[in-house]
């Protein structure tokens, strides 16, 4: 059975990416183009090499988070997963239209429509996908409202990786992380709010988000109480 992981937080300039480690190492998302340096460096200082990852999961399909998974399975030779319902940005090599949330949102998102190179996914991952064949512990959950395919990962801990279902702080997460609230751009309120509601239901520890974080599960109580009654 694989191990229970340790989990790593790999610090970028726009959307951090985790990685697991346990008997081999899974990457959870892999920021904007051009950070594939950057990712492999910050492992590799906790002793991961390239060859010692073998998945790269994407908890969805903006290019702030898919940005240099192209770049990444080159360097790792490591498979590509991603929800199906998310696997057409990929496969265009950019973000489809983004639904800002408030006028910051709506300012920003011209900087997010760059064009990478188009990334056919590996494999499909849902809420049956368990990750222990790829070398450590953790489960699928699907969480969708900032986009229809947005998964995030349990881990044995009761941590969550959750892509953007949240952000932490303001200005991207870099002032009060903690904090709480909405991602800039969102496709459905209601399936956030249903999603908000499964991991409170699911007994959440601690979630740790792209923008910000990691975020207490006392602190998004607190914070939809209203929303998720």
């Amino acid at each position: 059975m694989a191990q229970a992981p340790r989990l790593l937080r790999i610090w970028m300039p726009i959307a951090s990416a985790y990685a697991l480690v346990g008997e081999r190492t899974i990457l959870v998302d892999t920021g904007t183009p051009g950070n594939e340096e950057r990712i492999c460096s910050q492992l590799e200082r906790h002793g991961v090499r390239p060859r010692d990852v073998s998945l790269i999961l994407l908890t969805h399909g903006h290019l702030d988070h898919f940005g240099s998974a192209f770049a990444l399975r080159e360097r790792t030779g490591a498979p590509i997963a991603i929800h199906s319902s998310d696997a057409g940005p990929l496969r265009m090599g950019h973000n489809p239209p983004l639904l800002p949330i408030n006028a910051t949102a709506r300012a920003m998102a011209p900087f997010f429509q760059k064009h990478v190179t188009p990334v056919e996914p590996d494999l499909f991952i849902d809420e049956n996908t368990e990750l222990g064949e790829f070398g450590a512990q953790g489960r699928i959950i699907a969480t969708p409202g900032h986009t229809a395919g947005s998964v995030s990962v349990l881990l044995p801990s009761q941590e969550l990786i959750a892509g953007d279902l949240l952000m932490g702080g303001f200005l991207g997460g870099f002032v009060f992380s903690g904090v709480p609230g909405y991602p800039y751009f969102l496709d459905d309120i209601e399936q956030t709010h249903e999603s908000i509601r499964k991991i409170i239901d699911l007994d959440v520890a601690q979630v740790h988000v792209g923008h910000g974080g990691p975020l207490s599960a006392a602190a998004i109580r607190r914070r939809f109480a209203r929303e998720i009654q």
